[in-house]
This record gives structure tokens, C-alpha cells and sequence, in this order.
């Protein structure tokens, strides 16, 4: 039991500074835990109001549901800006069971006997960020995450653009008027949300592009995309909405999905959470497809098919609200989707290792170490840090 005193002593000292019952001494004594980089990785957890929600979900699958329910509709009605406080100061019940199992786990983890890793000791892979580059049709270009609001304007329409957002808005325009398009370019390690001029709202992932007008034609609107995105489409059954990619034109009127069409992967994925769409391939003699909510739309790069296939769309659209999910994913492939999020290279010393199956979820701005670390103790991959590229190899 006197392994894990330390533990409960971070817990009471939780407990009281969340109460506001604490002493300085005792701040103090709660500081000096904080420089322990796995406490201060588990306090930067605590401390923000999305993992705290996250956690309430997973609580809410459980016989204390109806009591929960109460609360939190009741702390929603708080003014937002109080809301983290309220979380923090009724729940504390409920988190820190939750963060103490965690940290048992996790320490279980890295200090069995003849577990040994490079990676505990490695330097730290920061997660990326929000930041593009605007390119507009006037030939000028803005960078996105390095800089203070700009907002552009013209006759016809404006343009908020903010670290993580572009927002358009646009005043009448004529059938007759020649469109102007901007391409909003992702790069590895980047990210961004726009809004376009119907009320579109679109999240693009890193290293992707989005082709779009300023402001749609009357009777149709399309983009083109290289890369992921989630679209949520306003809705409009007199004109819509279409999504080109290198392989596919995707038809919608009003939904919400996720497209995929990476250059380097052989299959353009969609994959559908709300509404309807359809899929034509641009093969020549090309297939056409609908597919309704839990499925996804997948062409094989060159083939005129379409494959029709039931899936879990979260794995699919879970990087938009800030985490990975994996299942039974090969170690390639989840090293190929976490490498363009970290900018950061792969290298492999086993062709063997690139066939490993894992499981399992990453939050998208913690950094990519303690997962890496966790596959390590899961199988018979090992990995080494060396500047900014991961070496995989096979555990001797």
C-alpha cells in the first residue's frame, strides 16, 4: 500500500483545491507533484472542459445516469464562461476515481518488471495546430495561425479569417457573375474549420486542400478536395451540394460525412453519419452508389466500382472532435494517419512490424509518446525518436 501513498496524497490535495479548502503549504506540496511530467500530463487533462465531458459520457453508460442527466442539464444552463468551475467543483466525486484508475494503469504499465522502453525518455512529439494558408482568387495569399484577425471585403462579400477559423459571408450576387474561387491548403501538422457562404460547415485535416467558390452559383454548388473533411451541408433540395475528388463526385442536398481521398492511399473513403448521399465514380463506364447513415462509400483508386460497406463512422469522423480511434488497424496504417497530424516521418527497420494489428485511442493534442509507449507494451513493436522521425522496428 505504500507504493501508491503519493497517489492518494495528489487525490486529497485534488480534492482540496477544488474545494477551495487548501493551504498554501499545501499548494505548495501540490506544485512540487506537478513538475512529475506524467502528473502535469494528467492535470493538463483534468483542466480542460472537453476531457471532462468526454468522461462524463463514459459515466453516463452507467446505473448513475439519471442523476447525471439532472446535473449536467443543470450546468449547461450556467453561463459558460463558470460552467469548467461547476464541473470541477460538483464533480470532483466523479473525475478523480476515474484519473486515479487511469494513473494506476498507466504507471502499472511502465514500471513492470522487464518492461523497458526508449521511448519513456525520448523527446516529446508535440500534436499540430491550427494553421493553412488562404490562396484567393485575386492572387493574394494569407497565412492562417501566426497572425491577428484579418478580415477582408468587397461589393459582393467578406472574409473573416481567425487562427483556427475562415468565415464567409456574401451580399447578392448575379446568376451571370463569373466565380471567384479560394483554396484553403492544410499543411502536415495543421488543421481548420470554414464556414462557407451557404452556411456550409466544413473541418479540413491535415495535408488537404479545399477548392471552393466565394459564393456559389444559383443553381448548383460544388468544391474539390484533395486530402479529409468533414462536411456538415446546409440543406437545399433545389440546389446541391457536390463534393469532387480525384476518384469520385459525391451528391448531396443536406447531411453530414466524411471524405477521404489521401494521395498517397489506395482508396477514397466517404463515409456517411447523417442524411443521404451519392457516389459516382469518374472512371470511365464509372459506377454510381448511394449509401445511407453507418455506411461508407469506398473506391479503389482506378476502378470504375464502388464498394458498399456497414462501418462504426466514428472511426472515420472522430479526428473532428479531437481524437483518434483505432480498431484492429494495421500498425502502417495508423502510423501513416498519426504521422501527417504529428509532422513527423516514418522509418521502418521490419516490414514485418508494418503488419502489427492494434486497437485503441489517441486524444488529438495530447502528444503521441505515451501511445507509442502503450503499443510497445501491447505487442512486439519497439520505436526510437531520432529528431523528427519515428524508427519502428521488431522488439528482439
Amino acid at each position: 500500500m505504500k507504493a501508491f501513498e503519493p497517489i492518494f496524497e495528489i487525490i486529497n490535495l485534488l480534492k482540496k483545491e477544488l474545494s477551495g479548502t487548501i493551504t498554501e503549504l499545501e499548494k505548495n506540496q501540490l506544485k512540487e507533484w506537478e513538475k512529475d511530467s506524467r502528473i502535469l500530463s494528467l492535470l493538463e487533462k483534468f483542466n480542460r472542459e472537453s476531457y471532462l465531458e468526454k468522461k462524463f459520457s463514459e459515466l453516463d453508460r452507467y446505473d448513475a445516469k439519471q442523476a447525471f442527466d439532472e446535473f449536467y442539464e443543470r450546468v449547461q444552463k450556467t453561463n459558460p464562461k463558470h460552467r469548467l468551475y461547476q464541473l470541477l467543483k460538483y464533480a470532483a466525486v466523479l473525475i478523480i476515481p476515474l484519473l486515479f484508475a487511469g494513473y494506476l494503469i498507466w504507471n502499472a504499465n511502465l514500471s513492470e518488471p522487464g518492461f523497458r522502453s526508449e521511448m519513456i525518455n525520448a523527446p516529446i512529439i508535440k500534436p499540430g495546430n491550427q494553421i493553412a494558408k488562404l490562396f484567393m482568387a485575386d492572387g493574394q495569399s494569407l497565412l492562417l495561425g501566426r497572425q491577428s484577425d484579418t478580415l477582408i471585403e468587397s461589393k459582393t462579400f467578406s472574409i473573416q479569417a481567425t487562427k483556427g477559423a475562415i468565415t464567409y459571408k456574401t451580399n447578392t450576387q448575379s446568376a451571370s457573375e463569373e466565380l471567384l474561387y479560394n483554396t484553403a491548403v492544410v499543411p502536415r501538422g495543421g488543421e481548420i474549420s470554414l464556414l462557407l457562404s451557404d452556411g456550409t460547415k466544413v473541418w479540413l485535416n491535415s495535408e488537404s486542400e479545399l477548392k471552393y467558390p466565394v459564393a456559389f452559383a444559383t443553381g448548383y454548388r460544388e468544391v474539390k478536395l484533395k486530402g479529409e473533411a468533414y462536411f456538415e451541408v446546409t440543406s437545399s433540395k433545389s440546389k446541391p451540394f457536390y463534393v469532387t475528388t480525384s476518384e469520385g463526385q459525391i451528391k448531396v442536398t443536406g447531411t453530414h460525412f466524411n471524405v477521404r481521398d489521401y494521395e498517397d492511399e489506395a482508396h477514397t473513403y466517404t463515409t456517411l453519419v447523417e442524411g443521404k448521399v451519392s457516389i459516382r465514380s469518374l472512371c470511365e463506364s464509372g459506377n454510381y452508389l448511394s449509401i445511407e447513415p453507418g455506411y461508407q462509400a469506398i473506391i479503389k483508386k482506378g476502378s470504375p466500382d464502388i464498394e458498399r460497406k456497414a462501418v462504426d463512422v466514428t472511426l472515420f469522423t472522430a479526428w473532428k472532435d479531437g481524437l483518434f480511434k483505432f480498431d484492429r488497424q494495421s500498425l502502417e496504417n495508423i502510423l501513416q494517419t498519426l504521422s501527417r497530424w504529428y509532422n513527423i516521418e516514418i522509418f521502418y527497420e521490419s516490414e514485418q512490424v508494418k503488419n502489427y494489428v492494434y486497437s485503441g485511442d489517441l486524444e488529438r493534442y495530447d502528444n503521441i509518446n505515451q501511445f507509442l509507449i502503450m503499443i510497445e507494451k501491447s505487442g512486439n513493436a519497439k520505436f526510437r525518436i531520432i529528431d523528427n522521425a519515428v524508427v519502428v522496428d521488431i522488439k528482439n
